[in-house]
């Protein structure tokens, strides 16, 4: 197949594209929603005011939408006979206080592969511009993409692995390895960066830290601005996977949304011209003791 220029690319993008493909909205609303330790004062006393305010708190601790004038039917809820996925939704909880623990790296390979991993591949045969049939590979993951076009890449900040330094790690699926990103670091001196960056994760002893990026242009190329929809819901898809997993391994999952951006991308090492972290997450043993889930019915 023959690659196009890119002033044919460009004249591809400009016919009858109801976008201007230079300034693609998504960009912008990523680029000013990024927190940065200026923004993050401003907004803390903005929080402080808001959770003063018994009226918000009030709001905030009832986040549902009913109908009183409709008629209603009373769901038909098993409480008895439950599966085991259902066990694990009830367990699933974000944990903040943990205890001390070492991950075995057979658990975080299980936890990739069966979030995000190539479970399944076909072959199919394409034409090409000069009608010859070439063979081509279609990979199944475990979560809906739009298009099949699979945006997200998956980072680890290995802390207590077994068998691997602390360090930061990238999830190849293709290989089914994990690769080196940066030189191994001393557990402690990473920790720091993690406090420093990520400002509403406790300072407890995580075992891994798993951050969900996105290459949009993956989507971009196909569905335009729009596709920044699709990216956030599909990582929701993975972050879902990962917390069910984790917790069918007595583990706990503590989603973080407050974290400064350019430092957590230049701990990654990823140019956000092409890569932008989307999703964190981070896995530790809960300290609360529940009975351990097993499998079956």
């Amino acid at each position: 197949m023959r690659f196009l220029k890119p002033e044919e690319y460009r004249e591809l993008l400009t016919k009858g594209i109801p976008e201007n493909v230079e300034e693609r909205i998504g960009e912008i609303f990523f680029e000013n929603t990024k927190l940065r330790r200026l923004f993050k004062q401003y907004y803390g006393v903005h929080l402080k005011n808001i959770l003063s305010t018994p009226y918000f708190v009030q709001r905030m601790l009832l986040p549902f939408k009913t109908l009183p004038s409709s008629e209603g039917r009373r769901l038909e809820i098993e409480t008895g006979n439950i599966t085991f996925l259902e066990k694990l939704i009830l367990n699933r909880r974000s944990p903040y206080k943990l205890k001390d623990h070492i991950m075995d790296f057979k658990i975080l390979s299980n936890i990739l592969y069966y979030s995000y991993g190539i479970t399944k591949k076909k072959e199919m045969e394409i034409i090409d511009e000069w009608n010859n049939k070439i063979k081509v590979f279609y990979y199944y993951r475990p979560t809906p993409s739009a298009g099949g076009l699979y945006p997200h890449e998956i980072y680890i900040i290995a802390l207590r692995v077994s068998g691997i330094d602390p360090g930061i790690y990238h999830y190849n699926p293709f290989e089914s390895i994990i690769e080196k990103v940066s030189s191994s670091y001393k557990l402690r001196v990473l920790e720091g960066k993690l406090w420093e960056i990520f400002t509403g994760l406790p300072e407890e002893p995580w075992l891994v830290g798993i951050i969900i990026t996105a290459i949009p242009n993956r989507q971009v190329i196909k569905y335009f601005s729009r596709a920044y929809r699709f990216i956030f819901l599909e990582a929701g898809h993975i972050a879902q996977n990962i917390s069910l997993l984790a917790t069918a391994n007595g583990l706990g999952v503590l989603p973080v949304g407050g974290y400064y951006d350019d430092e957590l991308i230049s701990l990654l090492n990823i140019d956000q011209r092409i890569e932008i972290p989307i999703y964190p997450l981070f896995v530790g043993k809960p300290k609360s003791t529940k009975k351990e889930i097993k499998s079956g019915y």
